[in-house]
């Protein structure tokens, strides 16, 4: 196997990639959707004083930041309880840019040229699911960084420690990279199986379901 085919590939990947606009935008909106709307609760909360009617329904939830003023152990449940939405980022994204990869270059016939060069077969699959999975890692990390951040600006720096634990630095490190792997692998399979995008990436999405 020759890194300078599968770096051929794989900028030939990412070129395309930033050519196709909507697909970049299904790299980039689906990661700001998941941490806009937590910020947002936060904004809200930071805004708003909270209703000691209310505290009664919440404190359950609290009590697990016994260090934190109420309000801000609110802010911290809510920032952590979406974190697992950080999980999905990698499981779909890939997904998307892997079935599009294939399914496109099959309904363009620029697939068998590839296959016809001295490139071998694993050079040209490793190429593509390193250009599927590289912009769904550094998306996530991307956004979990300024997740982090932001809502510490919002609410308090203590909010940025909370969402920079230990278990997510190295779930960011470890389980975003693997998951977003298995997700090009099973994208490259389901669109070896069809030829058209639609139903690859339906199939896709009910596996990542």
């Amino acid at each position: 196997m020759r890194p300078g085919m599968i770096a051929a590939v794989l900028g030939k990947e990412v070129l395309d990639l930033f050519a196709n606009r909507l697909l970049l935008g299904a790299v980039v909106f689906p990661a700001l959707v998941f941490a806009s709307i937590p910020t947002g609760i936060v904004a809200f909360i930071e805004l708003n004083e909270l209703d000691p009617a209310q505290m009664g329904q919440i404190e359950q939830y609290i009590s697990q930041f016994p260090d934190l003023p109420p309000k801000l152990a609110a802010q911290g449940f809510i920032v952590l309880n979406f974190m697992a939405y950080f999980l999905l980022i990698p499981a779909m994204v890939p997904m998307a840019i892997a079935t599009q990869s294939v399914i496109g270059e099959k309904m363009a016939r620029s697939l068998e040229p590839q296959l016809a060069t001295p490139m071998e077969v694993s050079e040209l699959l490793v190429g593509k699911a390193l250009s599927a999975a590289a912009p769904a890692v550094l998306a996530t990390w991307g956004v979990f960084l300024l997740y982090g951040l932001v809502n510490g600006a919002i609410a308090d720096p203590r909010l940025t420690g909370l969402i920079f634990n230990d278990v997510w630095k190295v779930a960011m490190l470890t389980l975003v990279p693997l998951i977003c792997l298995l997700s090009v692998l099973l994208g490259i399979i389901v669109s070896s199986r069809v030829s058209d995008a639609r139903t690859a990436q339906q199939i896709g999405g009910f596996i990542v379901l």
